[in-house]
């Protein structure tokens, strides 16, 4: 998606003014490489004003050195705005020609830039100096707007202040001691309620008495034996009685 596309009429127009203002600083008024006089172009990147036929030796480079946009024709995003405001032909010079020596001859142009931003011939060599284009990509991504699905357009947000997320706070001493009061009132509450005996039907017990087993022959031999002993009794013979006998063990046996 085209960022340049969300740029309102009336944030560009604040945006050439804005860059209007910077051009006119005395640091501005000279390209930054040639010093040639009242320049119209600028790297964004770089944060640095410079003239037109040093914009084309820049533009050879490529965007990942220099990217250039007119100070005048083009529209500008916020944040690259922000970068050339914090930036500037002067400020930018002494990281890109801090050893630079005096009176250098500037007449060979395209090798003196090429000389200047790809060898980085003349940067300080103590390493303490940030580059500037590390410094523009920190300023780029302290301003560049939140990200919106809703494609809103974007609105005046040069001098934003990045969003303060709330942060939070542990509780306080008193809700951590008052939670288990609360906790024991609930408590007792539970323990007033009467507690509602639970219905259990009654067991039934196994019966523990054995039960007799039944042993149809052996009553029946002791009816006949009974029986015997009343003919005896009654004075039965002897003969009379064994044949009893023996009818009843011939009947038991015949029903085992």
């Amino acid at each position: 998606m085209n960022e340049k596309a969300n740029v309102s009429k009336e944030l560009n127009a604040k945006h050439r003014k804005i860059l209007d203002g910077l051009l006119k600083l005395p640091e501005n008024r000279e390209c930054a490489d040639c010093k040639a006089k009242g320049p119209r172009w600028a790297s964004v990147n770089l944060g640095i004003f410079i003239c037109m036929q040093c914009s084309g030796i820049h533009r050879s480079l490529g965007v990942h050195i220099s990217k250039v946009r007119s100070a005048t024709l083009d529209t500008w995003l916020p944040e690259q705005v922000a970068v050339i405001q914090s930036m500037g032909n002067e400020k930018s010079n002494s990281y890109w020609e801090a050893e630079l020596p005096p009176n250098y001859d500037r007449v060979g142009i395209e090798n003196f830039i090429r000389a200047k931003y790809e060898e980085k011939r003349w940067i300080p060599r103590g390493g303490n100096t940030k580059s500037p284009s590390r410094v523009s990509e920190e300023k780029a991504s302290f301003h560049r707007p939140l990200p919106s699905s809703s494609g809103h357009r974007y609105t005046n947000n040069i001098n934003r202040v990045p969003d303060v997320r709330n942060i939070a706070h542990p509780p306080n001493a008193s809700n951590d001691i008052a939670a288990p009061k609360h906790t024991v009132i609930q408590h007792k509450k539970q323990n007033s309620e009467p507690a509602v005996p639970k219905y259990e039907p009654p067991k039934q017990e196994a019966s523990t008495t054995p039960q007799r087993k039944v042993d149809y022959a052996t009553d029946l031999f002791n009816l006949l034996c009974t029986d015997d002993s009343r003919e005896n009794d009654s004075k039965t013979s002897n003969d009379e009685k064994s044949c009893a006998n023996l009818q009843c063990m011939s009947f038991l046996l015949i029903i085992r």
